[in-house]
């Protein structure tokens, strides 16, 4: 199973950060869940679980970091974008930095206004996939459900 975790302060945000995301594995017969990560969250259920991005001037997530700990613990694959890659960063205490970009940069599709500054047990490719270098965890500080789809279906086949 795939668990989806939203960080959407306002449900209406999820129309445009969780459900294209929810969408993409839709359409690969995974099986799906997603959940508030403000509700109890089914880890121990999971295969796979990907965070989702936020609105803008959404940060209320950062207020609650203690409900992402285990990042730490887990051994599930696990993928952030944007939002999600801002607290997979924090929890192993990385900085972030004020950065606004908005629209299409390259090949890819930006939406924030927080930069992940990656401290020592982050790796980054030159196409911006950040990788612990000891868990399988992955983050993009872009929103792959935009534009790069297929970084959401390779972490599926994972």
């Amino acid at each position: 199973m795939i668990l989806i975790i939203s960080v959407c302060k306002h449900k209406l945000s999820e129309n445009e950060f969780v459900k294209p995301v929810y969408e993409i594995i839709k359409q690969k017969n995974q099986e799906i869940m997603v959940k508030h990560y403000s509700e109890e969250l089914p880890i121990s259920k999971a295969d796979k679980i990907i965070i989702c991005g936020t609105a803008l001037e959404d940060f209320e997530y950062l207020e609650n970091l203690e409900k992402f700990e285990f990042i730490k613990t887990t051994d599930k694959k696990i993928f952030g974008i944007c939002a999600g890659m801002q607290i997979i960063a924090k929890i192993f205490e990385c900085e972030l930095k004020n950065d606004l970009k908005i629209g299409q940069i390259g090949n890819s599709y930006y939406l924030h206004s927080k930069e992940v500054v990656l401290n020592e047990l982050f790796i980054k490719d030159e196409k911006g996939l950040v990788k612990h270098k000891e868990k399988e965890i992955y983050g993009v500080i872009y929103h792959p459900e935009v534009l790069n789809t297929e970084l959401i279906i390779d972490f599926l086949k994972t």
